[in-house]
């Protein structure tokens, strides 16, 4: 047997959303609900303990994002040294495309590969005159935290998850979200930065930084102009072209967000969650929610949710 043979038998193509192997198990996947545009595939994964038989090549610029077990300390190669870390719920791993990775990891855990199509990123990479995309590279980086990313990645779940048609358009635009973040917060210096549009991106990224740390105030509409730098007029229209929504939609769904999360902690009453998140009129929440994740907010508290 040559020294290359064990990788090949191993190695798996995410984009395949029925691939099994004898360590990784698709869950729910993007290509099962026809998205366009974002990549997201949710699987679990049994331990594995040959470093050189797991040969994971990522076409895509992918981020790995543990969700759910105990710790779990991991082996891993990087510039062909081999390394250890552990990793925690909420830590990712950022992958290039075309980069090849090997992994040896010693308990179950359940994850989420998610990321964008080449084709996005180039888009993206030409609109916002980063460089030439052809020599535009993403920061390959192992276990780190980001909780922006974390949010956008559980969110996604969350949305594979749905059996609402609506939730597609939401994910896309998340997908484009993922991406400009990507560009501007994960990929090599060297390349120029120059024009109004990249300017333009960088600061609806602030207005959207603000409504993730302050969903839950009374934000109007001159806070996240003034938090960007624009007019309200330029940066409303900047603003459902960078998201594909307006800003009153993506703050309701940032809350939506929230509200679940709380609600899964079994701590407080729907009540409670929908004051804690912004929602001040139950009635409006209770249907918000139902409409966005199509079940009743007490359905979390009932247990009959998965």
């Amino acid at each position: 047997m040559s020294s290359d043979e064990p990788s090949r038998k191993h190695k798996f193509d995410l984009r395949d959303h029925e691939a099994e192997t004898p360590f990784l198990r698709v869950l729910a996947s993007s290509p099962a609900v026809r998205w366009e545009g974002v990549l997201a595939f949710h699987f679990s994964l049994a331990p594995v303990t040959d470093l050189e038989a797991r040969d994971q090549s990522w076409p895509f610029d992918n981020l790995a994002l543990h969700l759910k077990g105990k710790p779990n300390p991991v082996t891993f190669l990087e510039a062909g040294r081999q390394k250890q870390a552990i990793s925690h719920p909420g830590s990712l791993c950022l992958y290039p495309r075309g980069s090849a990775n090997r992994f040896q990891w010693t308990e179950s855990a359940v994850n989420l590969s998610f990321g964008v199509v080449p084709d996005l990123m180039r888009q993206v990479i030409l609109e916002t005159q980063r460089g030439d995309p052809d020599q535009f590279e993403l920061i390959p980086a192992n276990f780190f935290y980001e909780p922006l990313l974390e949010h956008l990645g559980k969110t996604l779940v969350l949305l594979l998850q749905s059996h609402d048609r609506g939730t597609r358009l939401y994910a896309e635009a998340l997908g484009l979200h993922l991406a400009h973040h990507l560009v501007y917060h994960h990929a090599n210096r060297h390349q120029p930065v120059v024009g109004p549009a990249h300017m333009a991106s960088v600061q609806v990224q602030r207005a959207i930084e603000h409504m993730h740390t302050h969903y839950a105030e009374n934000i109007a509409l001159k806070d996240l102009a003034a938090a960007s730098g624009f007019s309200l007029v330029h940066f409303s229209r900047l603003f459902r072209k960078a998201t594909g929504m307006s800003p009153y939609q993506y703050l309701i769904q940032v809350r939506l967000q929230r509200a679940h999360d709380l609600l899964c902690t079994g701590r407080l009453t729907v009540a409670e969650v929908a004051v804690k998140v912004g929602f001040y009129d139950q009635s409006h929440f209770r249907s918000t929610f139902k409409r966005f994740f199509g079940y009743n907010p007490g359905d979390l508290l009932k247990g009959n949710m998965d």
